[in-house]
């Protein structure tokens, strides 16, 4: 109800990507949606700007060098909430273990109400040496940036995702973006620059890029782009200049 007084209201909107409007308008009530065609919706992107200088704590440091070595690195940092859909990753790291014939280090931080799933389909489809979990946040979110500096994917399956912060702050230090392919994931990914899949059905036969032994170039072409990216597309000027822009075309 209070959504739709909104709608009928609120003539201009801004949301923060094009799978955010569409999100909304998806699970909009019938009257929702017809009061909302008299709206008009706008998109300004979120902006980050990575730190020139990250401090992260020296014995964190010391932990990842000391992990047992793979080629790929996979990186999750978020809550535990159901929309975040991390019980999924699991089996599509599996699947990507089987298309490729990479092995895999999978770093997850966070905890939350999925935790007892997550944990179950670790045990399913990963080996112990396979994964390392941190089950809180730290308290320097520079060790975050570390991880994300030492990694080569950012891997997170949403059910439901409006545009990700976690994901562009991963990308912003080099992480290749890994999704699932809904709502703001389609736009982070709408470079040539990460990978989308389907976490129910995660077929990656079309990973050919990564099963020869020139995956690493792949890589280091694929993290340089993700950096540039964010600082092109989703820096903050861009995104105050956008809701600006909005601004004074509702003053005219």
């Amino acid at each position: 109800a209070m959504q739709l007084e909104h709608l009928t209201r609120i003539r201009n909107w801004i949301f923060p990507s094009k799978g955010a409007q569409e999100g909304f308008l998806n699970t909009a009530t019938s009257q929702m949606k017809k009061a909302a065609q008299n709206c008009v919706f706008h998109v300004a992107y979120n902006g980050y700007e990575s730190k020139d200088k990250i401090e992260p704590d020296l014995e964190f440091v010391k932990q990842l060098d000391e992990m047992e070595k793979a080629d790929i690195t996979f990186a999750s940092a978020t809550f535990l909430y159901r929309n975040k859909g991390v019980e999924k990753i699991p089996r599509v790291l599996s699947e990507f273990k089987k298309i490729t014939g990479l092995s895999i280090r999978w770093i997850l931080v966070g905890s939350g109400e999925m935790e007892v799933e997550v944990e179950e389909n670790i045990q399913k489809y990963l080996k112990d040496s396979e994964y390392i979990w941190y089950r809180k946040r730290f308290d320097n979110q520079d060790n975050i940036f570390e991880l994300f500096s030492q990694s080569d994917f950012y891997i997170m399956m949403h059910r439901v995702s409006v545009f990700d912060l976690s994901t562009l702050q991963a990308m912003s230090y080099g992480c290749i973006p890994f999704l699932s392919d809904v709502g703001g994931n389609t736009e982070l990914c709408g470079f040539q620059n990460g990978i989308l899949v389907d976490p129910d059905k995660p077929n990656l036969d079309f990973l050919d890029c990564l099963k020869n032994e020139r995956y690493k170039v792949f890589l280091e072409q694929r993290k340089r782009k993700n950096k540039e990216i964010v600082k092109r597309y989703f820096n903050n000027r861009r995104f105050l200049n956008a809701y600006k822009s909005v601004l004074y075309m509702i003053d005219k």
